[in-house]
């Protein structure tokens, strides 16, 4: 198995770490593994990119622990593109705090073997051990039981390869965000919305206030350090994103770009237009881009903001909005 490490992929605007982890587990992989990542002063949040058939069981399980300590997170796909996780690489990939699995990766499981001659009753013992063992891992990486149970849904030698709804009804895949929303008061008697969005990086907020029947919605993004000063440099314009369609938010609705508002917060304040309420009455996913200039050889797809459940507070969204047309 071969190790590579790649940082700064898109140095000046983001930080980026990622560790392609491509080959067979063997003996020795996890050990390797863990020497790789303190010889690169690898460091939490970084993400491990899978692209393997599989191999020894208990190297995959020793590996996925090794990531869950070092707090890195976990997906599938080579540079550049998409790749496959099978059998024991499934296992060691659920060691990520966050995972994600592209639509277009291949993540298939199947049942355990051994290649040792054992008699039957050995055999069952070691599978019955080794199963016992798989099932105690996953759980505590946050995963269904149910996902044993779709290991042994298939014999050794055949793959079932998992849809993405099963992924995510297993927990394979971590919630990408979890949206609650809040009606709240101030000091005053006013009354505001709060969306706050729990995401892989920190609690994001979308504030709605009615100022003089003019609905603005005040996002505050969860970030610092660097992040924060290359968003402050860099950003010049903004998007939502309703369910992934992408639409920029003209000059005219931006009441006030994108400022510190604390140590740990930049805020933008956006008017929501008509056609965007109208958007809205649609949108299950809601999400807000801050994008910088083009000069900057900028790669499609790449941003900081976040994305909301919209569609679980779209009736206290619309009912605030009602609500303050009618004042």
């Amino acid at each position: 198995m071969s190790f590579t490490y790649k940082e700064d992929v898109f140095k000046g605007v983001m930080d980026f770490r990622f560790i392609y982890v491509d080959g067979p587990f063997s003996s020795g992989t996890a050990k390797e593994f863990v020497s790789f990542v303190q010889s690169k002063h690898i460091t939490a949040g970084a993400v491990v990119l899978f692209n393997s058939p599989g191999g020894l069981v208990s190297e995959a399980l020793d590996l996925g622990r090794a990531i869950r300590a070092s707090g890195l997170d976990t997906t599938v796909g080579v540079e550049g593109g998409s790749g496959e996780c099978y059998s024991a690489c499934t296992l060691a990939f659920l060691g990520g705090v966050n995972r994600t699995i592209p639509d277009e990766a291949v993540f298939g499981v199947h049942r355990f073997s051994s290649d040792a001659a054992l008699s039957s009753k050995e055999a069952l013992d070691v599978g019955q051990t080794q199963m016992s063992e798989i099932a105690e891992y996953a759980a505590y990486m946050g995963v269904s039981p149910k996902f044993v149970n779709e290991m042994v849904r298939s014999s050794s030698s055949s793959i079932n390869v998992l849809t993405q709804d099963q992924l995510i009804a297993l927990g394979v895949i971590t919630p990408r965000f979890k949206t609650d929303w809040e009606i709240k008061t101030t000091n005053s008697g006013k009354f505001y919305l709060v969306g706050s969005t729990q995401t892989n990086d920190g609690i994001d907020n979308m504030i709605v206030i009615c100022d003089h029947r003019l609905i603005v919605a005040m996002m505050l993004f969860n970030t610092s350090g660097e992040y924060m000063n290359n968003a402050l440099k860099h950003t010049s314009t903004y998007r939502w994103s309703f369910d992934g369609q992408e639409i920029e938010i003209p000059e005219r609705d931006i009441i006030e770009h994108i400022k510190r508002k604390d140590a740990d917060y930049l805020e933008t304040r956006v008017r929501l237009s008509q056609e965007t309420l109208i958007r809205l009455m649609d949108t299950s996913e809601l999400g807000f881009m801050m994008i910088p200039r083009s000069n900057l050889g900028w790669i499609s797809g790449l941003f900081q903001g976040w994305t909301s459940d919209f569609n679980g507070g779209k009736h206290k969204f619309f009912g605030f909005v009602n609500s303050c047309r009618g004042s």
